[in-house]
């Protein structure tokens, strides 16, 4: 048979099969893409997010309970009342209605002007968030993906009450024939839906309705609550106001009764016939020449020596403009009798203001016996020569709604260590283009060239300035501006801890070094904490050492600030501070006081530490 007759079937094509190692891979990204899609199911979340402009997020936002709109990519104003606001979040998607849940978000936020801050955080399985925002808010942003929103804070008069007020019977104070009550309460505002929370960061007055004169002003804690000891010269009515908020109906009340919520209260004060005559002395209540260790409140201390004595003054406190005391160990301080018997007030025969006369210049924040009282802040005292001493002081020029005041640093001079001080007629220094002014003054005497210098901390300007510590020279009586001198920037804030403040400079030569200690972040909180820098030259430059505070939140004591270095008998670097009770920081009772650091100092490269804590 021939060969050619044979039919020849066609080529089959060459196929490829697929190896074991492609089919483990087709496998695993089905199961894969399966076990997202099933995940996507149970938790309610998006899988892929849609475009940024178009992504269906809803927004639920509320500022301490009052929700407000917070429509995508736009903008918004909320009134609040003036306190921190606590922002509570409710993601969502608008087709439909999941939450979205563990989606990330941040909330950026800036008070009082100062620089934008922010906070990240994720939502709740159902979407929901919350943050509790510091201080007095002026803008708060929300983005997350595929949402922005922006909120300009502004800020309105809450109507505020005091509630669960208790009044002591009268009791003495060492050293002091007035009487005292011992008052506490709480500060409540109602917001604009009806509910009543306690008043955060409030105010109230309380008056005298004898003579129609405020007696104090109290600040209400974090938790709405306020105390004080407050000295009643005579048999009177105590009316308590809310400051910014309405007056209501005024009843009386018996002393250990608790009040009904009402926004005014006047309690009728009755003080005994004996106590006249003769006072129970209490020697842990009061600021008076008898005491022997005065452990009370002194915020913002200043330390001089002269000779084998300490003087010491604080920020205005004690119903006094200059609280003065001494001590010959800097653990024994007794406040100093600076006149003895100057108005001849029989009832006080140890007066022991040391800075009887107000400057004019100041608002006076009341009249206490003849005695004009301001608001001073964190005072320096310095020997400028024979006889011859200054202290340098922030006051209030004006003071507006709530704590906002612009303040200007003034001097006062007197002959003698203790006083009396006589203050100038005019500032040394004010800045009308800041908001709040110039605070926290240091006068520094420069033991190499015997110049004296005033060092403060200087407000900063929303958007173009921030807050600064500056010096400048002063002439030899140190009372005013040295000729040709001009003011020189030493530091800011730009490490983490100080937050956005920084304020109360200290400057001290030590061992041939220029130290600059100063105070950072908020004063009423347990970040306040105290840190230096080491200075080549008077005007600068300033570098910081370490990134971690000097002297910060420890044992017992929190939020240690308010710095002034000296140096003590035996040639040691001390450091002069005020700190809160731990748990009790921003609290009027028992407030700041002070205490005493021992600093050790590397002589290779300069650094200090802290050798010892005086608690």
């Amino acid at each position: 048979m021939n060969n050619l007759s044979r039919t020849t079937s066609p080529a089959r094509p060459n196929r490829t099969r697929p190896t074991r190692l492609t089919r483990i891979l087709v496998v695993a990204c089905t199961s894969l893409a399966v076990l997202v899609a099933v995940l996507a199911v149970m938790t309610g979340a998006d899988v892929v997010p849609a475009d940024a402009r178009s992504n269906p997020v809803e927004l639920f936002v509320s500022f301490d309970g009052v929700a407000f709109p917070a429509t995508n990519y736009t903008d918004s104003t909320v009134v609040l009342c003036p306190q921190a606001a606590t922002v509570r979040m409710r993601f969502r998607n608008s087709i439909t209605g999941r939450p979205f849940s563990h989606r990330r978000f941040t909330v950026y936020w800036t008070t009082d002007g100062s620089q934008w801050r922010s906070s990240r955080g994720r939502t709740t399985r159902v979407g929901l968030a919350a943050r509790r925002m510091p201080g007095r808010l002026t803008g708060v942003q929300i983005a997350a993906s595929g949402y922005n929103h922006y909120f300009a804070v502004r800020y309105r008069s809450c109507r505020t009450s005091v509630a669960r007020v208790r009044i002591s019977r009268p009791y003495g104070v060492h050293g002091d024939r007035r009487a005292h009550v011992s008052i506490r309460g709480r500060l409540y505002a109602r917001r604009a839906n009806g509910v009543v929370i306690p008043f955060a960061r409030g105010r109230v007055e309380i008056r005298d309705n004898r003579t129609r004169g405020r007696i104090t002003t109290l600040w209400s804690s974090a938790s709405g609550t306020f105390a004080a000891s407050v000295p009643v010269p005579a048999s009177t009515r105590l009316t308590l106001i809310p400051v910014g908020g309405p007056t209501g109906s005024v009843r009386r009340v018996a002393y250990g009764r608790e009040w009904e919520p009402k926004p005014m209260r006047t309690v009728v004060v009755r003080i005994p016939s004996w106590m006249r005559r003769h006072v129970r002395y209490d020697a842990t209540s009061g600021f008076a020449p008898r005491l022997r260790n005065f452990t009370g409140g002194f915020a913002d201390p200043t330390v001089m020596r002269v000779g084998r004595t300490y003087y010491a003054a604080s920020t205005t406190g004690s119903d006094l403009n200059l609280p003065l005391m001494t001590s010959r160990n800097l653990v024994d301080w007794r406040p100093h009798a600076a006149l003895r018997n100057y108005y001849d007030y029989s009832s006080w025969p140890d007066y022991n203001e040391a800075m009887t006369h107000a400057p004019a210049w100041a608002v006076r924040v009341q009249t206490r016996e003849n005695v004009k009282r301001i608001s001073q802040w964190a005072p320096s005292l310095a020997r400028v020569g024979n006889r011859r001493y200054v202290a340098a002081f922030s006051a209030a020029t004006k003071v507006t709604n709530g704590n906002d005041r612009h303040s200007c640093i003034g001097l006062a001079v007197a002959k003698a260590p203790a006083g009396p001080y006589w203050a100038l007629d005019k500032p040394l220094l004010c800045d009308p283009s800041t908001e709040f002014g110039v605070i926290d003054p240091d006068v520094f005497v420069d033991p190499r060239t015997h110049r004296k210098y005033l060092v403060w901390a200087a407000e900063g300007i929303r958007g173009r300035r921030r807050v600064q510590l500056a010096i400048r020279q002063l002439d030899s009586a140190g009372t005013s501006w040295a000729r040709g001198s001009r003011r020189h920037d030493l530091l800011t804030f730009s490490q983490r801890w100080e937050g956005v403040i920084m304020e109360n400079p200290s400057m001290i030569r030590y061992h041939g070094t220029l130290y600059l200690f100063y105070s950072a972040n908020a004063y009423a909180t347990s970040r306040y904490a105290t840190g230096y820098a080491i200075c080549r030259t008077v005007a600068g430059p300033c570098f910081k050492p370490r990134r971690r505070p000097l002297l910060a939140t420890r044992g017992s004591i929190a939020g240690p600030g308010g710095a002034d270095a000296f140096i003590d008998v035996r040639g040691h670097l001390r450091l002069a501070y005020a700190a809160w009770r731990r748990g009790h920081a921003g609290q009027a009772a028992p407030g700041r006081t002070l205490h005493i650091a021992t600093l050790g100092r590397n002589p290779r490269n300069g650094r200090l530490t802290v050798r010892r804590l005086t608690l």
